[in-house]
């Protein structure tokens, strides 16, 4: 395989280990070479690879001194280098606190908005939510299921009623029946979400919330949480 093939490919595995004695910039100027880079414009890669994992201010420590989030940053920092148009990564978020999760998801969300094709495997599956927009599952080494994400899993599981109703108990008690879940949406004033079990009973629904006074804000079809269809798929969800 000619080596010139993979320039445009950054890739990170699950576990790793670098050279803890070197500093974090060193490291990727040592890892910039390494790929083929030319000199001309290797400080600013080593800089823009930093900067994405907000590792500035740690670049002059030695790599050993690294927490694990941070290890991991500088894993991924590496990767980074060049902004490479395929990107594959094994568990990139594991073992990092909600913030630095939340910053790496930006920067993965940032390159799909870019064009630019990033392909992951984790088992958090709300990561996978966060960012990806197609999906595969694995089990046992099959491909078990695959699709993109927003209609992953088409069977519906009802339809999903936002209402705004500031004196929400005067609609009839049958809609209580015919909903899986009815709660008050968080910060809001008076909004409130029905998910909706049996679609054919929609129009009976929306149709009593507007004959008792609510405001119908949206309706949008329900689909089943990543982790559901995992489950449903993979034959997690039975008891064996």
């Amino acid at each position: 395989m000619d080596p010139g093939s993979r320039r445009s490919l950054g890739f990170l595995p699950e576990v790793f280990a670098f050279d803890r004695f070197s500093t974090g910039r060193t490291l990727l100027r040592r890892f910039d070479a390494l790929s083929g880079q030319g000199l001309h414009g290797r400080e600013q890669r080593v800089e823009v690879a930093l900067q994405a994992v907000d590792l500035e201010s740690a670049a002059e420590n030695r790599v050993g001194s690294y927490s694990k989030g941070m290890t991991q940053r500088i894993g991924l920092a590496q990767a980074l280098l060049g902004d490479p148009e395929i990107l594959i990564l094994d568990e990139p978020m594991s073992g990092m606190d909600p913030s630095t999760r939340l910053a790496v998801r930006d920067i993965l969300i940032g390159r799909r908005e870019r064009g630019k094709t990033t392909l992951f495997s984790t088992h958090i599956l709300t990561d996978v939510e966060a960012v990806a927009d197609s999906v595969l599952i694995l089990d046992r080494g099959r491909v078990v299921a695959e699709g993109a994400l927003d209609t992953f899993g088409s069977e519906a599981v009802g339809s999903t009623i936002v209402f705004q109703d500031e004196t929400a108990d005067r609609f009839d008690s049958f809609l209580l029946e015919m909903a899986v879940k009815r709660e008050p949406i968080a910060g809001s004033s008076g909004l409130q979400r029905i998910i909706v079990a049996d679609p054919m009973a929609q129009d009976r629904i929306l149709a009593n919330l507007a004959g008792n006074g609510a405001h119908i804000v949206s309706v949008s079809r329900a689909r089943p949480s990543l982790e559901t269809v995992f489950l449903r798929v993979t034959s997690r969800g039975e008891v064996e």
